[in-house]
């Protein structure tokens, strides 16, 4: 806790379960649990921060360094850990935004996390709708399958570690990705891939592995197969129990725990990754809150105004999407995510933020 009282978060559980404890701050909102919906949620006095839904389907992969990003850059965060039983919102009044995070489990393992149709219902209706949505490996994957696509175990193996994507032509007039460098450093963590693009799909990143990196569905639903809210830490402490991780082993109904392999995706590269991608995936973030709050041109919700480039070399102005198409696919590895400002937070005694581990992916239990 800080010196000022008034300033610090508190954390509470679920009215239904266990007592109440606090964690340290989280940037300066206030955290609180709501007793509709069991919803961890941070909440601001100013009326106009951008409320960002944000689905946690395994406790191993909450919003990490991407929660750090988003808050700062001015959102309202209300985090359903679905694993943990909160409910799938039925529609998505008062939100301004949705985001998907990462998982052990597959698109279509229903029979192991029964939220998941709700989940998809939700995405496809938010990608309609032209909703700001961003889909994040596991919720990538859940988009794609919600509006058309298609989900597969990759053929070649996972992908694991530190890895290049590049930028495809169509990325230069999207509203979301039209700043990133041409080969963004990014984190790998799993075996499925989004083997076919949904219908009308745009690609935006690509690399030499698996094309389908990035993609964008409508106006304003983004997937990345990658993970930009790890940290190095987090993910050897994923592939420490891999199987319990986020695209881990036990994806696609298997029980099968396979060994991650220790190449130099995982070792040195990883760490120098990790302050690229603070930079890069930061200032992304940032970008998904404006969208968020401005709305996306093109939608029932968006209006033209000045772009926040996502590096300083980026003029600023309007931009819309583009048609596919561009540049090839990146190879070997750098790249990983940068500090962010948020400490950990528990709820009902159980730690969420596996940065607070010492190597481990924190909590690993299923809801």
């Amino acid at each position: 806790m800080s010196g000022n009282d008034a300033e610090d978060p508190v954390v509470t559980g679920p009215a239904a379960t266990g007592p109440a404890v606090t964690g340290p701050a989280v940037t300066g909102p206030v955290v609180t649990e709501t007793a509709v919906t069991d919803a961890l949620v941070v909440r601001d006095a100013q009326p106009d921060r951008p409320r960002i839904l944000v689905l946690e389907h395994d406790p191993a992969d909450p919003p990490l360094l991407l929660g750090d990003w988003l808050t700062e850059a001015g959102a309202t965060l209300t985090v359903l850990r679905l694993h943990a039983g909160d409910e799938v919102p039925r529609d998505l009044s008062d939100v301004d935004a949705v985001v998907s995070m990462g998982g052990e489990m597959g698109a279509e393992d229903d029979d192991v996390a029964p939220w998941l149709p709700a989940t998809r219902r939700l995405l496809g209706a938010a990608a309609a709708a032209g909703t700001p949505t961003l889909g994040v490996c596991l919720g990538a994957q859940l988009l794609a399958v919600a509006t058309g696509g298609r989900v597969r175990r990759g053929a070649d193996g996972p992908e694991i570690g530190a890895y290049l994507a590049a930028k495809r032509d169509a990325a230069e007039s999207d509203p979301l990705f039209a700043g990133l460098p041409l080969s963004p450093d990014v984190m790998q963590f799993h075996y499925d891939v989004v083997d076919g693009l949904p219908p009308g799909a745009v690609l935006l990143l690509s690399s030499t592995g698996y094309p389908n990196q990035a993609f964008r569905v409508g106006a304003a639903a983004w997937g990345i197969q990658f993970h930009i809210e790890a940290t190095a830490r987090v993910l050897r402490g994923w592939g420490a129990l891999d199987g319990d991780a986020p695209g881990g082993a036990s994806q696609q109904g298997s029980a099968a725990r396979t060994a991650v392999p220790r190449t130099a995706r995982f070792g040195p590269m990883l760490d120098e990754a990790e302050e690229l991608m603070g930079q890069v995936w930061r200032a992304f973030a940032h970008r998904f809150v404006e969208l968020a709050r401005d709305g996306v041109p093109g939608t029932p919700t968006g209006r033209a105004g000045p772009r926040l480039p996502l590096v300083t070399s980026e003029p600023a102005g309007p931009t819309g999407a583009g048609d596919a198409a561009g540049s090839s696919g990146a190879g070997d590895a750098a790249g990983s995510s940068g500090a962010g400002g948020a400490a950990g937070l528990s709820v009902a005694g159980h730690p969420t933020d596996p940065r607070d581990a010492d190597g481990s992916p924190g909590a690993t239990e299923s809801g």
